[in-house]
């Protein structure tokens, strides 16, 4: 009795949009006479909307740099057409 307790909830969904819940706690040895803690959850997914497949690059390997490319940057080539042409490329 009395004593405290922290959880951590991992949030981790398929899907974009908002969310809700009820938690319940199944507590062992609880009084039968205590009623089981419910917790009424709410949570948004966070990951974008869209998501971009891209084709692999080899840029990295053909590269002749003596300092290496960070590989936190993700490299997105476009190859061009001549000159005074629009260079697209579309997500």
């Amino acid at each position: 009795a009395g004593v405290a307790q922290e959880f951590s909830l991992r949030f981790a969904p398929t899907e974009v949009e908002d969310f809700s819940a009820t938690l319940l706690c199944c507590i062992p040895d609880l009084s039968p006479s205590t009623a089981p803690l419910e917790l009424s959850l709410e949570a948004s997914a966070v990951r974008p909307w869209c998501h971009f497949e891209l084709t692999p690059s080899d840029y990295r390997n053909r590269r002749h740099a003596e300092v290496a490319l960070d590989p936190k940057y993700h490299i997105v080539e476009f190859e061009s057409l001549g000159t005074r042409v629009k260079n697209t490329r579309r997500f």
